[in-house]
């Protein structure tokens, strides 16, 4: 049952991929992961490549609690 509800979400992110562009579709992409999975995403993004985006760390990790942090930092090492 959670394997075909994962699917589904995949399908639809798919979906509106194809159908949405620029900032509304990354919004709207945003809006269809857990606020752990965003946070995971945009640390990654923040990290990745050329410099380091320090205030978008700041501004993820600093308002979180123990128990976020743990979700933000399980979800980002399986991101790896």
């Amino acid at each position: 049952m959670r394997l075909q509800h994962i699917k589904k979400i995949i399908d639809l992110i798919a979906d509106l991929k194809s159908e949405l562009s620029g900032c509304f579709s990354k919004t709207v992409q945003a809006m269809m992961l857990t606020r752990a999975e965003l946070s995971a995403k945009r640390l990654y993004e923040a990290i990745d490549g050329l410099g380091t985006k320090e205030s978008l760390i700041i501004d993820i990790l600093c308002p979180a609690t123990n128990g976020e942090m743990e979700l933000i930092k399980k979800e980002y090492l399986n991101r790896k």
